[in-house]
């Protein structure tokens, strides 16, 4: 049963339209993502485990080289790119405070979490860069013919970050923010309607983009190619269950911009409808299917006339009526339309 009109829009402008309402409710989770990013940024000044490094190891003999894409230019990309795509697709089409709201917030959850956890692992491991012996300068004991332990020489932050090798930063931040983004993508894009070429193209490329990153790592001898991996694949997990749990119910409160593209309430832009989208067939659905044969499909960009529960209760109402008609029908009318009597 649907709540008062006037209940259902005090309820809606308060979560798409007051920003101070949204953050008075969420203000843990802010709270949270600045305590990870401290964290984060306090753990650069612990020196990671310091791991056997040996000469005759090839794996960490390759040169050192620059960065294709540096630390600034990641935040662009990972940071900057995803929060412009929010900003674009929230406030400008969707209009919908809300949105952005949610979605920002789950990007930051998402971004941080990553980094405070790669800057974990990073200190724990002290795993050893492709480029380390380039960095460390060895010399190696007279007396140390077999092993040849390095002994090293180099400059201190060069050798500090030459042991943070695993996992890979650049992978896990990038898969992290792109992946929001592309995940945020598509739930905005109308896959129903063609051209269908664009919009896939619109969802891929910021996966692309993480991927070419995590490639420049290897390519340039900052990372092995297990470091890259386990750094997208840690990434994307933590997008995806940021995205589940901060934005994959804003379905439930798409505005409807005129354009057919969302199903908030109609004639009112920026505000949710009132009741969650059902994946199930609705009794309006299925009388269409017996009709016309056709069905149409119960997704967030379809119109909510179609998802309104009143055709549900307009349907439960005819059939109780057509339950009344039939029970105070006479013997002889039931029998002359095929139907069993009752035994009172």
């Amino acid at each position: 049963m649907a709540p008062p009109d006037h209940r259902v829009h005090i309820l809606y402008e308060s979560r798409s339209n007051n920003i101070f309402h949204l953050l008075r409710e969420s203000w843990l989770e802010w709270l949270a993502v600045i305590v990870l990013l401290v964290a984060s940024g306090l753990l650069e000044f612990v020196s990671p485990f310091e791991r056997v490094a040996f000469g005759v190891d090839w794996q960490i003999a390759y040169p050192m080289s620059t960065q294709t894409v540096p630390t600034w230019m990641l935040a662009v990309l990972a940071v900057g790119v995803p929060v412009l795509g929010i900003v674009l697709v929230s406030l400008l089409f969707k209009r919908s405070v809300f949105d952005f709201h949610q979605s920002f917030l789950g990007l930051c959850v998402a971004l941080s979490f990553t980094l405070l956890f790669t800057q974990i692992v990073k200190v724990s491991t002290g795993g050893l860069r492709p480029d380390f012996l380039d960095r460390c300068k060895p010399v190696y004991a007279a007396n140390d013919v077999l092993l040849r332990v390095v002994s090293c020489t180099g400059n201190a932050s060069d050798i500090k970050e030459g042991r943070k090798s695993f996992f890979s930063g650049h992978a896990s931040i990038s898969w992290a923010g792109l992946g929001f983004l592309s995940l945020y993508l598509s739930r905005h894009l109308n896959f129903y309607k063609k051209p269908l070429a664009p919009k896939y193209a619109i969802t891929i490329i910021p996966i692309i983009v993480a991927l070419l990153i995590s490639i420049s790592r290897v390519d340039n001898f900052w990372h092995h190619w297990q470091d890259v991996v386990v750094g997208g694949i840690v990434g994307a997990i933590v997008a995806v269950l940021s995205y589940r749990s901060h934005c994959a119910h804003l379905e439930d409160f798409a505005a409807d911009d005129g354009s057919g593209g969302g199903v908030g309430v109609p004639g009112q832009p920026g505000l949710p409808r009132h009741r969650p989208v059902s994946r199930e067939p609705t009794g309006a659905q299925f009388t269409d299917f017996l009709v016309s044969g056709t069905s149409r499909r119960s997704s967030h960009f379809e119109s909510s006339d179609s998802l309104r529960p009143q055709s549900i209760e307009n349907m439960q109402r005819e059939d109780t009526r057509d339950s009344n008609h039939q029970v105070d029908m006479p013997l002889e009318g039931r029998v002359q339309q095929g139907q069993q009597p009752r035994v009172r």
